[in-house]
């Protein structure tokens, strides 16, 4: 990423060093908690039921190095064809989408929901909510089975 976007490493430094942003452990716990907050909030919002304590989130968030690197963050691209509710945010009468957006495609028949949620040209984040426990469980171990590799969800 250094390269691509110019960045040179002082002498006795390395490109991870200085890596344009350091995302640390603190950093992961903090976007954790606040995505496991908005995406119970959101889903109230649309759904007008609380999230089931035995419900289960996993979250992929990301940077805006996404952005930098392609224009777009791959996995809304992937998803841009599921629908799903997208609100217009206003406040006095001023959009906000620019700054933070939601795309939230439920789907009821199998108690589960997909959010998408980004914070301008900040950082963005991918939830798959189930309302079960276990559902989303089997799915992701499902995913690293046939992949051979752990995917880049998190289970909240």
């Amino acid at each position: 990423m250094n390269r691509e976007l110019g960045i040179t490493p002082d002498h006795g430094e390395t490109h991870k060093g200085v890596a344009p942003v350091k995302v640390t452990e603190e950093m992961h716990s903090a976007v954790q908690t606040f995505a496991e907050k908005l995406s119970k909030g959101i889903f109230f919002i649309e759904t007008n039921r609380i999230f089931p304590r035995a419900g289960k989130l996993a979250l992929n968030w990301f940077t805006n190095a996404e952005l930098i690197r392609s224009g777009h963050y791959p996995i809304f691209k992937l998803l841009a064809e599921v629908q799903g509710v997208v609100p217009t945010l206003k406040r006095n009468r001023q959009f906000l989408n620019d700054q933070f957006s939601y795309k939230y495609s439920g789907v009821p028949d199998a108690d589960m929901f997909v959010l998408q949620v980004s914070f301008g040209t900040a950082f963005g984040f991918l939830v798959f909510g189930a309302e079960q426990a276990g559902r989303l469980e089997a799915m992701l171990a499902n995913m690293e089975a046939k992949t051979g590799r752990k995917g880049p969800f998190v289970l909240l």
